[in-house]
């Protein structure tokens, strides 16, 4: 069944705002929901699109309670079920089906010379309408990876990748096919600005699905996405995609470096990529700012829950234990079971 929220209000010169979850991820999505209409221009319309994978109806109008009682901003909600082919899902079992229904973006905007894509678990501190408003000739406009960074930097890094893969330049280089320019502008596809029109022309998007089902890859959408942007992308300071990160034994480059510092006096899109607030985890830099936005949300006793829940604490062990990544590269079909009995007890 696919949910469809209009709003008639809103007038052709809207803003998209395109995101994409599973049920899993409804009530991180209202806490990113309420930090970008916090910081909204009373004189723009902004339309919030949802790609959505099996949400219930009643999760999908909680949300549109949240921007019921602003004339300028709607929410639309996609069913993906209804859109997407079948998936290689061997190819993508460590991240949800809905990280990959960016790609078909293109295809299901043909209205939108452009869009701004961005991920669930955002808080936004600055309006979005300064981001749509970028001019674009290029693929998109991105902020480079800071953890990918620093992982291609510490050549004593080591993580299971794929295919006995562990070290992130060796993975990235021999195995994605990225040179070392590509690499220097390997980028985060968490926040971006899509050039839709572009992509349309020279049908990307379509190559990225091809790519996606032939072979396995460390972080599906976002790996295929630099490849075949092949470096054709419009870099924006650190501050639209801040990833905290509290590494101490990887090694950045003075470049990225230099930005991230800056990014802190000004930050405009906190992106928490890696360690979430609400799971099993402390100490997160800018975790209080995601609190703040979450209290604002339908869905802040649901976080609380889930902050507090001793389950996930247990979850979150097995999500990163070890063993659990040897079995991924070793024994593939056991791991996928083990990844689905995971999903389960989640949700």
């Amino acid at each position: 069944m696919e949910v469809k929220l209009s709003n008639n209000r809103i007038n052709l010169h809207e803003i998209p705002i395109v995101s994409s979850i599973d049920k899993n991820y409804v009530s991180i999505y209202s806490a990113f929901l309420a930090s970008a209409i916090s910081h909204i221009n009373t004189n723009r319309n902004y339309k919030f699109i949802l790609l959505v994978d099996d949400v219930p109806d009643y999760m999908i109008f909680a949300l549109q309670k949240q921007v019921m009682h602003l004339s300028n901003v709607s929410l639309d909600v996609i069913n993906m079920n209804n859109v997407i082919i079948k998936s290689n899902s061997e190819n993508i079992i460590d991240f949800p089906r809905a990280a990959s229904f960016r790609l078909y973006t293109p295809k299901l905007f043909p209205q939108y010379e452009k869009i701004i894509y961005i991920d669930a678990d955002v808080i936004v501190m600055h309006d979005l309408a300064e981001l749509f408003d970028v001019v674009l000739d290029k693929y998109a406009a991105v902020v480079l990876d800071y953890v990918i960074n620093g992982q291609i930097n510490t050549k004593k890094y080591k993580t299971l990748f794929v295919n006995n893969y562990c070290n992130a330049e060796t993975y990235y280089i021999k195995y994605c096919g990225l040179n070392q320019r590509l690499l220097n502008k390997y980028f985060n596809s968490g926040v971006m600005l899509l050039n839709l029109n572009r992509l349309r022309k020279e049908n990307i998007m379509s190559r990225c699905l091809i790519m996606l089902q032939d072979k396995k890859f460390a972080y599906p959408d976002q790996d295929i996405l630099n490849v075949l942007f092949n470096g054709e992308v419009l870099i924006l300071p650190q501050e639209w995609n801040f990833i905290p990160c509290s590494r101490t034994d990887y090694h950045f480059s003075y470049e990225i470096t230099k930005q991230r510092v800056h990014a802190i006096s000004c930050l405009k899109v906190i992106h928490f990529a890696g360690n979430k607030p609400w799971e099993y985890h402390k100490n997160i830099q800018f975790e209080e700012l995601f609190w703040l936005f979450a209290r604002k949300s339908v869905y802040y006793e649901k976080l609380l829950e889930n902050k507090n829940n001793k389950i996930y604490k247990y979850l979150w062990i097995l999500k990163n234990n070890f063993l659990l990544k040897l079995i991924k590269i070793k024994f593939p079909s056991l791991y996928l079971i083990v990844k689905k009995m995971y999903k389960k007890i989640k949700a």
